[in-house]
């Protein structure tokens, strides 16, 4: 990547109506809209596939189990 290509990767960063992020496989960089970068965030984590809904915090037991090991 020249200079210029950095620098511009740079700048769009800083636009806050996209997002810039490195895709899964090939080293290539994504450039999406926020809108639809949300969308298919949220649509992979409501997938019950994949995720589900935790009745209550685990946090707290956690937090507990690591102290008390």
């Amino acid at each position: 990547m020249d200079e210029a290509e950095s620098k511009a990767i740079c700048d769009l960063k800083y636009d806050t109506f996209i997002v810039v992020k490195p895709a899964d496989k090939g080293g290539a960089t994504l450039i999406l809209n926020r809108e639809t970068y949300t969308k298919i965030s949220l649509e992979q984590l409501m997938d019950p596939i994949f995720y589900c809904t935790l009745r209550k915090d685990p946090v707290g037991e956690y937090n507990k189990e690591l102290l008390h090991s």
